[in-house]
């Protein structure tokens, strides 16, 4: 059954642009796939496409997003080169004007195009080793790490091929009235002058000839991979496709496999399967393969629950719309496909695996690149096997090396080695979040993670970092303040002294403090009037109250006007010397020459001194809300629905279990998900929130009001869900979302919250679905949910009865008594 039509506007623009809306309340959300990938690239031209997209973010000037409160960011697919700006509820005109800004930018100065050649130079030395393995199968894409400077003339020429406007889709989310945002846009769009021809061109762009195919670059060492190009999918053969990379995922059929997925462009779809160690045979190849296409019921139907869409960069549903408009012609595209991926077949998935991956796909591996012919056999010994059985654990990986130390000034010092990563990732990071700020600090901390990265003492930490082709950023939470980087396995002792430098004496520009400031304004008056927002915190007043986990990431307008550069340099000094903070560094390096390089930067460092101001114990929490159900008056034509249940303490033991309950609730083929957009929902996410002695689960949900069966629809599943438990499938997909981290940047995010809260990573989590089924018992409750409902005033359940009461009759006349 294919879900129901989607509600959205769709028009072309005069020059040949296509504007697809969908209406509703909440945050603007504008993207704009421009034809323009890494497919397009012709010869000598490898990189060209990536370095347009830096080119037109970076001239758009910072200080104008900060002041609409615009996020503005891009990315590089096969088929389209996307700018995505997301602004507050009402910031359509700002978040459309960030983008015309960046495709519309003048052509850039020659000092300019340097800079960014090097920097997206730098991003292909340390991409991720999958996205890496993905460019070798697909043929094309990030190739060699050596970026041309192009001049002036080539790039004004792939911008006026490439970024034209008939090969442009534009789709906008959030918008109050859907035709007068298609209007406006149409009337915004033709001004760019990167997206008309130069004079003396015709109108239509030039087509390129075929481009010969592109020497593939090497794999990273250490890393295989097993994959093949699918050309011409549909719908059916692509959903099966996934289901099978989600099938494998949980199967693990081959030793050392790291992740399985399937990307699809407009013409073709890639197969992928990536690993570390040694690469399989052909033999244990074709056992693999074999296994997917005998794979059972109950993990099939985990499969397709866990299954996403196999487009780049499509994360959210204003990306669905224009992935399935720009690469389909379509913008219901992506849901019909996740309505054919919550049916696939254990039938279809054998026959798309024998069909199209059998005998088509090949595996690459060790220190070079295979070719096309069949894998080399690996000698083997009497009674040697290497195949493991399906649904058994994966072969256990070179043990992690790690070394910790207490420094004399009270810092926590862990490093990790992971045998062949090819980053290094170090984390700095200390206790105390915005939970703890007061009145008139309210916001400071997301100020001090955005300032203290921009310069150390007397260095341009972010030009430095640049330089080094690292990254370098700050990290705001409820209970922590950090730093996060990754670096080169060769620079990560620069890198090391940059973040230290950071960690001892930020400079906290005042005008970096002041543009975060202006930023956060914007983005609070902009979130002002979001349904969801408004449901959020009525939950958090309703149930948690003044205790810190009530406490709203965004503050409100009024309680950020007296934030400063003084204030921010106060609360730096009082709480985050280098002696209370965590450092973690994960990567492939000895861990005891980490922790001794870390000893040396911070010799001498201050301990926090006595009298600074330590955080209050957190009140208690509140007893649940008598009236579990609350309803708050909204804006006209959308409602917004947080659902409440209760959570775990960051440190309880069963906590790690806990993303693996969530991953069942939040899941896009799960029960809960089905029964809400059956009910008429736009969108469900769930949240896990967690702190010192507490913690909740928070579903929120966009529908159209008065909302109230999207409500019961979500009871229901959350009470059977309850009742009879997970089943195998739901069982499947939390064990999938707890398997261990394997990057080093997200190994060492989990060390520092793991030393943060008082826990080791994963302890007291065992590897059993009794846990799990406790955990649903103990917290799939629908007796102990908070329900909020925001929605039109007029359709509260008081009006509508009132409205729907039918009238007393009326009395007759009576008559006049004579006088």
């Amino acid at each position: 059954m294919l879900p129901a039509p989607l509600s959205v506007h769709r028009e072309r623009t005069a020059p040949g642009a296509t504007i697809v809306v969908a209406g509703g309340g909440g945050p603007v959300t504008v993207e704009a796939w421009l034809g323009g990938g890494t497919s397009d690239e012709g010869t000598g031209e490898a990189g060209l496409a990536h370095l347009a997209e830096h080119l037109a973010l970076a001239q758009v000037v910072p200080a104008d997003r900060a002041a609409g409160g615009v996020g503005l960011d891009g990315w590089v697919g096969p088929d389209a080169t996307v700018f995505r700006a997301i602004g507050g509820a009402g910031a359509l005109v700002e978040a459309l004007a960030a983008i015309v800004g960046a495709v519309g930018a003048p052509a850039p100065a020659p000092s300019l195009v340097a800079a960014e050649a090097s920097r997206v130079a730098a991003e292909r030395d340390h991409e991720a080793p999958r996205a890496r393995l993905l460019s070798w199968l697909w043929g094309r894409g990030p190739g060699s790490a050596v970026v041309p400077v192009f001049d002036g003339v080539a790039i004004e020429r792939w911008w006026r091929t490439s970024f034209a406007p008939a090969r442009t889709t534009i789709a906008i989310r959030g918008a109050d009235d859907p035709p007068a945002a298609a209007r406006l846009v149409a009337a915004a769009w033709p001004a760019p002058r990167s997206l008309r021809p130069s004079r003396g061109r015709a109108e239509r762009p030039p087509v390129r000839a075929p481009a010969p195919p592109r020497a593939r670059p090497p794999l990273p060492p250490g890393w295989w991979a097993i994959g093949g190009r699918v050309a011409r999918p549909d719908v059916d053969d692509l959903a099966a496709l996934t289901v099978a990379a989600a099938a494998a995922r949980l199967l693990r059929p081959w030793s050392g496999l790291d992740h399985a997925d399937v990307v699809a462009s407009r013409t073709r779809a890639a197969w992928i399967v990536t690993g570390r160690g040694q690469p399989p045979t052909a033999r244990e190849l074709a056992r693999g393969l074999a296994a997917l296409a005998s794979a059972g019921d109950a993990v099939l139907a985990a499969a397709r629950v866990g299954a996403g869409l196999p487009l780049v960069g499509v994360d959210d549903p204003v990306g669905e719309l224009a992935a399935g408009q720009h690469l389909f012609g379509d913008p219901a595209w992506a849901a019909r496909l996740r309505a054919r991926l919550a049916t696939v077949e254990p039938a279809a998935v054998a026959a798309v695996v024998r069909r199209r991956l059998a005998g088509r796909v090949r595996v690459a591996g060790g220190r070079a690149a295979r070719g096309p012919g069949p894998a080399p056999r690996r000698p083997r010994g009497p009674g040697t096997s290497t195949r493991p059985t399906p649904g058994a654990p994966p072969a256990p990986s070179p043990r992690a090396e790690v070394a910790e130390a207490t420094l004399p000034a009270g810092t926590r010092v862990i490093a990790m080695r992971v045998p062949g990563a090819t980053e290094v990732a170090i984390h700095v990071a200390w206790r105390g979040g915005f939970a703890d700020e007061g009145e008139g600090e309210r916001g400071v901390v997301a100020v001090l993670a955005a300032a203290a990265p921009a310069s150390c003492a007397a260095v341009d930490a972010a030009a430095e970092a640049a330089a080094l082709g690292g990254e370098l950023a700050g990290v705001a939470g409820r209970w922590s303040l950090g730093l996060r980087s990754r670096w080169s396995r060769d620079r990560w002792r620069d890198g090391l002294a940059l973040v230290l430098a950071c960690a001892r004496s930020p400079a906290l520009d005042a005008a970096a403090v002041s543009g975060e400031r202006t930023r956060l304004l914007a983005m609070a008056r902009g979130l002002a009037g979001s349904p969801t927002r408004a449901a959020y915190l009525a939950y958090l007043a309703a149930r948690w109250g003044r205790h810190p986990l009530g406490r709203d990431v965004l503050p409100p307008p009024g309680e950020l006007a007296g934030l400063d550069h003084d204030v921010a340099a106060r609360w730096w000094q009082a709480r985050y010397a280098p002696g209370p903070a965590v450092v973690v560094i994960v990567g492939d390096l000895a861990p005891a020459a980490a922790v001794a390089a870390v000893r040396e930067r911070l010799a001498g460092a201050p301990r926090l001194r006595a009298s600074s101001p330590l955080p209050p114990p957190p009140p208690p929490p509140l007893r649940a809300p008598i009236a579990r159900q609350l309803f708050v008056d909204g804006p006209p034509a959308t409602a917004a629905v947080v659902i409440g249940l209760p959570g775990l303490a960051a440190d309880a033991a069963e906590r790690p279990w806990l993303d693996g309950l969530a991953a069942i609730l939040g899941a896009p083929g799960g029960r809960v998900h089905a029964a809400a957009t059956a009910a008429g929902a736009r969108s469900l996410r769930v949240a896990v929130v967690d702190g010192p002695g507490a913690g909740y689960l928070a579903l929120e949900l966009e529908a159209a009001p008065p909302a109230d069966a999207v409500v019961a629809a979500v009871a229901g599943a959350l009470r059977a869900l309850a009742a009879g438990g997970p089943t195998a499938a739901e069982l499947e997909l939390a064990r999938a979302a707890l398997v261990p981290a394997a990057e080093p940047s997200r190994l060492a995010a989990a060390l520092v919250r793991a030393e943060l809260v008082g826990a080791a990573p994963g302890a007291g989590a065992p590897a059993d679905e009794a846990t799990l089924r406790a955990l649903v018992a103990a917290l799939v409750r629908w007796d102990e949910a908070t329900v909020v409902t925001v929605r039109p005033a007029d359709m509260t359940p008081g009006v509508r009865a009132r409205a729907t009461r039918p009238l007393p009759p009326r009395r007759g006349a009576r008559p006049r008594r004579p006088r």
